[in-house]
């Protein structure tokens, strides 16, 4: 059973959960954003697809493989990457990040668990990306992907 950020058990919306115009996941002419998922938890893929979906956006692929990112970076050329640190394979999503970022020009919104010291400084390395600690809510991450991709008000 997929989860859903903002809706119950049976598909209708949440009190509260409807997003207004300024928290759209639209680009100014109407078209979705499109966005990568880059994360190795089968259910918090799931909970950012929803909240991705639910707000207007368009996940364009989802993988756990920092490797895989880049490739479908290139693919798909997302408006913005939703990256975990913690991903499976030899790459992290810190340097996956670096790549997509240098290659593409994809802006990143980072969601960890991780509390690692020297993870705030590897992050402020990039010059750009957020950092949001998960659990991510749609009130921390729809707003983190606006800016990110430069929609802010």
């Amino acid at each position: 059973m997929r989860l859903n950020a903002v809706s119950d058990d049976k598909g209708r919306r949440k009190s509260g959960a409807s997003p207004g115009e300024n928290n759209r996941l639209v680009r100014p002419a109407g078209d979705p954003l499109r966005v990568l998922i880059v994360e190795d938890e089968a259910m918090v893929q799931h909970l950012l697809e929803d909240m991705v979906e639910s707000y207007g956006g368009d996940v364009v692929a989802v993988t756990p493989w920092g490797t895989t990112a880049i490739m479908l970076a290139g693919q798909h050329r997302p408006d913005v990457a939703l990256m975990d640190v913690a991903l499976y394979g030899d790459l992290d999503g810190i340097e996956a990040a670096r790549t997509i970022m240098a290659r593409f020009q994809i802006p990143i919104v980072f969601i960890t668990g991780k509390t690692d010291p020297d993870l705030g400084p590897r992050i402020a390395a990039l010059h750009g990306p957020e950092l949001l600690d998960k659990p991510a809510t749609a009130n921390r991450l729809i707003p983190a992907i606006r800016r990110a991709c430069k929609l802010t008000d």
